[in-house]
């Protein structure tokens, strides 16, 4: 039987819990499976939760997987590759196929996890191709990516493909107040804010991530009393990585949404972001309830952007001028 407490760390996804430990029992977990869906939504917590149920012990506690320096292992059957300097590079896959060229006995399970598996040059996705053509015995592969669409089709081709989609926001609440034991209102504040994304919650939970409404608030106002908002603006984004913008253009929309319902006659009382009401209570007044409206639109519109692989900066641009034609500068 499958130790369901692996899986306990994973916050939602029953589904796709469910599922693997069936494949588990049934011992048809596939040898090569892609977790895709956006940043945040658990597939790296997900790839250690299954990686750990296959070899029947805790694994890669207390990693760091943002900047790992090389191959990762735990023990002889679990080992895990990120990025070097933004790209997975031939070399790292030569130091995984010496591994594998290692044979066990015939029950052993040695699990692979690469992140980041859009960013592996040529000659290791054309290795990475062959080693799945002739997948080894015992061998598991669990490919992570958030750009699912970047792959090789022929790699996709052979794997088993496991999509993460955000986390229902009354599921991910009742997590955070179960795991977290936080304030209640402080954790659907953080579920709300996040859109699902668990990794957002727990950084606004934890208070690991205050610069995105730090830097929504600066963005509002900016755009409505800065002298030179464009020049500004684009100053102050030039260093953002492409998830910091997208975490700070959540909050804007989170923002606006707070301030139509305030335009519109709702209490205070009733908004989301209760943190905030009082700097809420003063800028609605800057803001004219078709400006909300356009705003909200024009930020939804950046983020699909995102998702497009649009240029973050030609995204922020769009979004600024935007914003300023309400002010009449464009």
């Amino acid at each position: 039987m499958a130790d369901r407490a692996f899986f306990d760390e994973l916050i939602g996804h029953e589904q796709l819990k469910k599922r693997w430990i069936h494949l588990i029992e049934e011992g048809r977990v596939p040898h090569a499976s892609i977790f895709s869906g956006p940043a945040g939504t658990g597939k790296t917590v997900a790839a250690v939760a299954l990686a750990s149920a296959l070899v029947g012990r805790k694994v890669l506690q207390h990693i760091d997987f943002s900047a790992p320096d090389s191959m990762i292992h735990d023990g002889e059957d679990v080992f895990y590759i990120g990025p070097e300097k933004s790209m997975l590079k031939t070399a790292q896959f030569r130091d995984l196929q010496e591994i594998i060229s290692l044979r066990g006995s015939a029950q052993d399970i040695r699990v692979f996890i690469i992140d980041h598996v859009e960013t592996m040059n040529a000659e290791f996705a054309n290795r990475m191709l062959k080693t799945l053509e002739e997948p080894a015995e015992g061998i598991v592969f669990i490919l992570i990516t958030d750009k699912p669409a970047a792959l090789l089709p022929t790699v996709v081709s052979r794997c088993v493909m496991f999509r993460f989609d955000s986390v229902g926001t009354d599921e991910l609440t009742a997590a955070l107040k179960t795991r977290y034991k936080g304030d209640e209102g402080l954790c659907e504040e953080a579920a709300f804010y996040s859109g699902g994304n668990v990794k957002a919650a727990l950084d606004y939970l934890h208070a690991r991530s205050s610069f995105a409404p730090e830097r929504a608030f600066y963005f509002l106002k900016t755009v409505k009393e800065s002298p030179v908002p464009f020049a500004e603006w684009s100053a102050y984004t030039v260093s953002f990585h492409e998830s910091e913008s997208v975490e700070v253009m959540q909050f804007i929309l989170r923002i606006l949404r707070d301030l139509l319902l305030l335009r519109v006659g709702v209490s205070i009382e009733k908004i989301q972001l209760k943190r905030y009401a009082s700097e809420l209570s003063v800028i609605v007044l800057q803001w004219p309830e078709d400006e909300i409206q356009q705003g909200i639109k024009v930020v939804e519109e950046g983020l699909e952007g995102v998702s497009r692989y649009v240029n973050i900066h030609l995204i922020w641009d769009y979004i600024c001028l935007t914003f300023l034609q309400g002010r009449g500068l464009y």
